[in-house]
């Protein structure tokens, strides 16, 4: 295979697949067209995240919602929750589609305390992933995690709350400051009076508490519901710009290229919001691949746990291991720090983050003499209780893998940079890296080369 082809394939996995990993390396002699067909295939067969079982009586209702919100709360269920669909997405052939479920938690940022209609709420985004924006945008606005977290349990005719209606047109659908007022919040709020959930969890339309009176919403004026709200929404084309400019941000480059983007948006209203046209628009485009858009993207904390993952195997027994390493990196799937969701981009790296991203593979992978010691000041990440735990963590890899790839090489310094990094090379240490393996018994070798390649500065680009 051509070198920039492998590099474009490369770079389409690193974007799709949070990274490049040896088991799809092994499909080189594929073509790049065959490469995008079988991960937007992949994404036809995939399961629901079924960690939790429903702790609501099988049969009828309970008193009221107090007692509802009672029996569903549990915080250590989102902790349950959260592992789960970490190991689910490092271990799925369907890993596009829950890259997709990645980002559109991101953009639909929720967290209620609540695990089964967290579950069921991700299972939505799932369903909806690569489907049609529309249909996604109706469910989030019924989905009862999203109705207890922006309050609209409480949005009534006597008293509108305007959290959902604000939400839904800042950040859900036209972007902030992009076409509607406070009036046509205040209108909206109305809209969705009585939109709740019923003593079992699950939406149901308060018609006692819905205000029917007329409203007028960007200039329209009539006897509008919550549907009808939604449906004027997607009917605006700047909700499809705002929405396909976010997906250029997260998949393609942080610098948009506002020709491209509405082209894109074009379309993807055309097509009825799409999503997966929309995406397929993107990853078959000459542009996609352009060097200013390879290596240019931060991975997110989530890419690289779930890289680890891919590579290695990774697993712990301990739940807190994955809870902490999130933590600390910024970005807790499932508790998102508000509903803008995470800033993402360049916010995921500054000095101490930096810092600790390139000591966790050592921490976590390398031997006890390959861990350097944390200093005693405001750059630390962990405790120095924190750090002696995680040295006695008994976590459990697989390298079989990465050696059967790399070990036949006659270059495994090269061999495994080249492989594991997207980002261009010139400055890795290689020469002082293939010295430092040369001393290496072989068994070490892949180990030292792959743990140190993680720790890299450009091992943190996609």
């Amino acid at each position: 295979m051509k070198p920039h082809v492998e590099q474009q394939i490369k770079h389409l996995y690193h974007r799709t697949s949070f990274g490049w990993v040896p088991t799809q390396a092994k499909l080189s002699s594929q073509t790049l067209d065959e490469h995008i067909a079988s991960i937007f295939r992949s994404t036809r067969k995939y399961k629901p995240l079924s960690t939790l079982p429903d702790p609501r009586p099988k049969h009828g209702e309970v008193k009221n919602l107090k007692e509802l919100l009672m029996v569903l709360k549990s915080k250590k269920d989102l902790v349950r929750l959260n592992n789960a669909w970490i190991d689910k997405v490092g271990d799925t052939q369907s890993v596009f589609r829950e890259q997709m479920t990645v980002f559109w938690h991101g953009h639909f940022a929720c967290s209620a305390p609540f695990g089964i209609l967290m579950q069921e709420q991700n299972n939505m985004l799932r369903t909806h992933a690569l489907g049609s924006f529309r249909d996604m945008l109706h469910a989030v606005a019924k989905d009862p995690a999203m109705i207890l977290y922006l309050n609209n349990q409480q949005n009534r005719k006597q008293a509108p709350n305007e959290n959902f209606a604000r939400e839904v047109m800042e950040l859900f659908t036209l972007g902030e400051g992009n076409g509607y007022t406070e009036y046509d919040i205040k209108e909206a709020a109305r809209a969705f009076t009585g939109w709740h959930i019923s003593k079992r969890g699950e939406f149901e339309f308060n018609a006692n508490a819905h205000d029917v009176g007329e409203k007028t919403i960007f200039g329209q004026s009539g006897f509008f519901g919550g549907e009808d709200v939604l449906d004027m929404l997607l009917d605006n084309p700047q909700t499809a710009k705002y929405i396909t400019e976010k997906v250029y941000k997260y998949f393609v480059n942080e610098d948009v290229d506002q020709s491209i983007v509405n082209g894109l948006a074009r379309r993807f209203f055309k097509n009825n919001y799409n999503i997966e046209s929309l995406m397929m628009d993107i990853f078959t485009s000459s542009w996609f691949y352009d060097q200013r858009n390879v290596g240019v993207l931060i991975k997110s904390p989530v890419d690289l746990l779930v890289g680890y993952k891919r590579h290695l195997k990774f697993a712990t027994a301990e739940s807190r291991v994955t809870l902490k390493m999130q933590k600390v990196m910024g970005q807790i799937l499932f508790m998102p720090p508000n509903v803008a969701g995470w800033k993402g981009g360049r916010h995921w790296i500054n000095s101490s983050s930096l810092l600790m991203r390139m000591r966790l593979p050592m921490l976590l992978f390398g031997s006890p003499k390959d861990i350097p010691s944390l200093d005693n000041n405001s750059d630390r990440f962990l405790s120095k209780q924190e750090e002696r735990q995680l040295k006695k963590l008994k976590v459990s890899t697989n390298w079989n893998t990465m050696s059967e790839m790399f070990l036949p090489s006659n270059d495994i310094v090269g061999a495994v940079t080249s492989h594991m990094l997207i980002a261009p090379t010139d400055k890795v240490p290689k020469a002082e890296m293939r010295k430092i393996v040369s001393a290496l018994a072989k068994k070490d070798q892949i180990k030292w080369t792959v743990t140190r390649t993680m720790a890299l500065p450009e091992y943190q680009l996609k």
